[in-house]
């Protein structure tokens, strides 16, 4: 189960459950998160036979990708670590306007 709460101005107060832990990512996230990115892509499209979508799953796009996703003012990102090594996240789009969350990305690796 995932536990989270948001207060208005868009932080996270605290998040853990069990042996894992979710928090916010960082900087020093992002290498791992585009990594789990395009390893749970692979995993999924492999399964799923969307072989042409694989292409799309390249780490120097995807660190990119989060790298600007982690500056962005109405996203939340995070992560789940479990043993010590990220296992998962989640990107979270925010309107403030409407008061809406909306779920952009969530992968997880298959061996979490």
């Amino acid at each position: 189960k995932l536990f989270f709460i948001m207060q208005k101005n868009l932080k996270i107060k605290w998040m853990i459950k069990g042996s894992r832990m979710i928090r916010p990512a960082t900087i020093e996230d992002v290498a791992v998160i585009a990594q789990a990115h395009v390893q749970s892509g692979q995993e999924t499209c492999q399964q799923m036979l969307y072989l042409p979508i694989l292409a799309e799953y390249k780490l120097d796009t995807r660190l990119a990708l989060w790298l600007q996703v982690l500056k962005l003012n109405n996203h939340i990102l995070l992560v789940t670590e479990g043993a010590g090594h990220i296992q998962g996240f989640i990107d979270v789009s925010l309107s403030e306007a409407k008061g809406i969350a909306k779920i952009i990305a969530l992968y997880v690796l298959k061996a979490a």
